[in-house]
């Protein structure tokens, strides 16, 4: 959970240049470090999020080319 966590900020980091480059970055960025899944449920359930979208986008495109 501790390793996610210094990941996430890592990489939260090392966009922060997009962030303010944005109008309201600033506040954009403190939201986003805010709302970092700080729980396993919050883990979870983003890891769940994640791994849906990526089906989706993936079983769509094959379901179209693979259909007779």
């Amino acid at each position: 959970m501790q390793r996610h966590l210094t990941e996430m900020r890592q990489l939260l980091e090392s966009n922060k240049e997009a962030y303010l480059q944005q109008r309201n970055g600033q506040e954009q960025y403190e939201r986003t470090l805010q709302n970092l899944a700080s729980t396993p449920q919050g883990l979870a359930a983003d890891d769940l999020k994640n791994k849906l979208l990526f089906g989706l986008l993936i079983s769509l495109p094959g379901a179209v080319f693979f259909r007779r």
